[in-house]
């Protein structure tokens, strides 16, 4: 059976879209553990992946999140 490879792709992405699976460049794809986890996790990663850009350290962002509560 021959699968479209653009097409496989665009399913793919969807899925990532929706919190089904995470893809991160350079490393596997996994499968999530439901949308709205998954969806926490990525915005969680590009959170702290702006934060070090800024220059700040991981535990400044953990301060920051606490004092929220």
């Amino acid at each position: 059976m021959d699968v479209n490879s653009d097409s496989a792709l665009r399913t793919v992405r969807r899925q990532c879209d929706e919190g089904l699976l995470e893809f991160r460049r350079g490393r596997d794809v996994t499968v999530g553990d439901t949308p709205e986890h998954t969806a926490v996790i990525v915005r969680s990663r590009e959170l702290a992946q702006l934060v070090h850009r800024q220059g700040f350290r991981s535990n400044e962002l953990i301060e920051s999140i606490a004092s929220l509560q």
